[in-house]
């Protein structure tokens, strides 16, 4: 399965000294900027708005007719049913993409960005899907808490997408895409046991990747690069360890930038990556850690000839 034409669309930078709930406690805001959080992105424009600029952009880029996009997986942490489901149809036709059929996935949190890979990878291989979009896109409503649990991440607005087409010559071939899932999970966290609960999401860190890099037949060793959300470097060196990966090959460059945009956060360092300097074939190893679910693919860079480094 191969990736890439990838865009995204954000809110506005803003600074975290700025939430209602750090304007009173230097302290925290302190920690949490020793651990390299700095900044969100605040919504500005309506999500329709970001949403069709973002899939337009991929299709321009792509190379792709419209109309040959088959299928578009949308993937979001603060789905909404009626809005939602009203949303998608006026995104399509804003962007031509009149025979796509939206798919939605919006259960993992962080492993949305997974969850949607596999649901993908399953279509394509019963033959049910040739060309697709994958739309992540999320955005905090009034009053909801942007700091996420333990203050390990800053929460953000924006849409990030990429197309799904062997038609592709640039972007990363994706390996099996590999889950663990856990339902106990949160239920040590009810009772407030935090070392049941961190052996559990450790656990799950740790199977899904080994499971994924086992399926593309690479070693942690030989990925360049571990890409996964954006949480703090504390949050982000342990799981690094758990991939067996080094912490000087974690791709952290957005964690102050951009905050956390759910699963739009790897898909956004893809496309960075991308633009690097990287040669064809590079390993890199995408994670998406959630409270339960914990999800991982193993990709190799592609890149056309006259681009070859």
């Amino acid at each position: 399965m191969r990736i890439g034409a990838f865009t995204w669309r954000l809110g506005e930078r803003r600074e975290i000294d700025s939430l209602p709930e750090l304007s009173a406690d230097a302290r925290r805001l302190q920690r949490m900027k020793k651990h390299g959080l700095a900044c969100f992105m605040e919504a500005t424009r309506p999500r329709e708005a970001l949403m069709v600029e973002a899939l337009q952009a991929s299709v321009r880029e792509s190379g792709l007719e419209p109309r040959s996009i088959d299928t578009v997986i949308y993937a979001t942490g603060t789905f909404d049913d009626r809005e939602d489901a009203a949303l998608m149809p006026r995104v399509l036709r804003g962007c031509g993409l009149l025979n796509a059929r939206p798919i939605g996935v919006f259960l993992g949190f962080c492993a949305n960005f997974t969850y949607a890979f596999e649901s993908i990878e399953g279509l394509r291989a019963l033959g049910r899907s040739r060309n697709a979009l994958l739309l992540f896109s999320d955005a905090y409503p009034a009053g909801r808490t942007r700091l996420i649990r333990q203050d390990s991440a800053v929460g953000s607005d924006g849409v990030a997408c990429c197309v799904v087409s062997d038609a592709l010559e640039r972007g990363y071939d994706v390996g099996p895409v590999r889950h663990h899932y856990d339902a106990q999970a949160t239920e040590h966290l009810e009772t407030g046991d935090i070392v049941s609960y961190v052996r559990a999401y450790s656990n799950g860190v740790r199977t899904s990747a080994e499971a994924a890099l086992s399926a593309a037949d690479l070693s942690a060793a030989q990925c360049r690069w571990l890409v996964t959300a954006n949480f703090n470097r504390s949050v982000l060196r342990n799981i690094s360890e758990l991939c067996g990966i080094a912490g000087d090959r974690i791709y952290d460059k957005n964690i102050g930038e951009l905050g956390h945009c759910s699963s739009a956060d790897q898909l956004i360092a893809l496309g960075q990556l991308l633009e690097s300097d990287l040669p064809a074939g590079t390993p890199v190893l995408v994670t998406g850690p959630a409270d339960t679910v914990w999800g991982a693919a193993a990709m190799r860079l592609i890149r056309p000839a006259k681009e070859a480094r």
